[in-house]
């Protein structure tokens, strides 16, 4: 079952589901987040750049991929899992902002990181606070026997986080 607009409202005001909480940022089905104020370029190479861009937009080129992340955390309870969707608005302009990362599992905790890729032919501008995805959360048919608060590794996790296993091979160009 998908939660409505008041149920959403609900666990974020009583249960800390999403903090912080603005009703402006409520759909009927979901919740808009914003993108937070780092980015990570070329994560895991040996060009690896942390970027700011609380007072700058930034210039994704085409082709880019960056690492960034939400101002909003979550706390996931262990009845509820979760779905990151970017916003149809920046698909359009060929900004994916998950590559392969959309679930989140029952026990998280954290704010999400967004695996940002231009695949557009110009270059994209993105700003600290600019919707940048949505969320959808279902109620599980049953408890579940483990939560990710048992031992998984992106658990608490603040600002855009690297792949802790690393399959990059770097070439010279």
């Amino acid at each position: 079952m998908l939660l409505s607009d008041i149920s959403i409202r609900n666990a974020a005001l009583y249960k800390q589901l999403i903090t912080p909480f603005e009703d402006k940022l409520l759909s009927p089905a979901s919740y808009d987040v914003r993108l937070g104020p780092q980015l990570i370029e070329w994560p895991g190479t040996k060009y690896e750049k942390k970027i700011d861009i609380s007072k700058e937009t930034y210039r994704m080129k085409q082709g880019a991929f960056v690492l960034g992340t939400t101002i909003e955390a979550l706390a996931i309870p262990k009845n509820l899992g979760g779905k990151f969707e970017g916003k149809s608005s920046l698909g359009r302009q060929g900004l994916m902002t998950h590559v392969t990362a959309g679930f989140i599992d029952p026990g998280f905790r954290g704010q999400i990181t967004l695996e940002l890729h231009n695949v557009n032919k110009a270059s994209l501008g993105l700003y600290y606070g600019m919707k940048i995805g949505q969320l959808a959360f279902h109620v599980m048919d049953q408890l579940p026997a483990q939560t990710y608060a048992t031992g998984h590794h992106y658990q608490n996790q603040l600002g855009p986080q690297k792949a802790l296993a690393n399959i990059i091979i770097e070439e010279e160009w």
